[in-house]
Formats: structure tokens, sequence, C-alpha cells
């Protein structure tokens, strides 16, 4: 019916340990920003704010948080339940 050879033996790639040790969520995080988001607060006024991505590569479990600036004090309060 098909005329097609298999493709033959696959090779898969070793899976890091920390991929299969278990642990808490959260125990190796990552940690990215989203690019500004504008919104209106009204009809003349406008905000920004960002998006903080914390990714654990333990679960694969992401986890948003917003700031309305990337200073490091608002950035630091947020990460600090991660780290701490």
């Amino acid at each position: 019916m098909f005329r097609v050879k298999p493709f033959g033996n696959t090779v898969t790639a070793d899976i890091s340990r920390f991929s299969i040790k278990v642990g808490k969520p959260f125990e190796t995080p990552g940690v990215d920003f989203a690019a500004p988001l504008h919104y209106k607060i009204s009809k003349k006024e406008r905000g920004t704010c960002y998006i903080l991505i914390f990714m654990c590569a333990t679960t694969g479990a992401v986890h948003l948080e917003n700031d309305q600036d990337l200073y490091s004090r608002g950035v630091l309060e947020k990460t600090k339940w991660i780290f701490y």
C-alpha cells in the first residue's frame, strides 16, 4: 500500500539531571520578561506594565507576575518567594 521505507533508528538526547530529580516546584527556576504592554486607564490616560515569567525546569510549571516597571526593587520583591 505504502512505498516508503522506515527512517531508521532515531537517537534521543539524554535527559538532564534536574529534569528527573524529585524536588520542590521552582527549585530550578528560570526568569524572563515580556515586552511592555500598554493598557488604557481612562480615555486620555494610558499605562504600561511588564510581565515577569517564572519557569520551573523541574516540573515545567509557569508562573506569571505583572509589574509596573522593571526597577530592581520591584523585581526583587516579586522574585523573593522563588529564590529564598
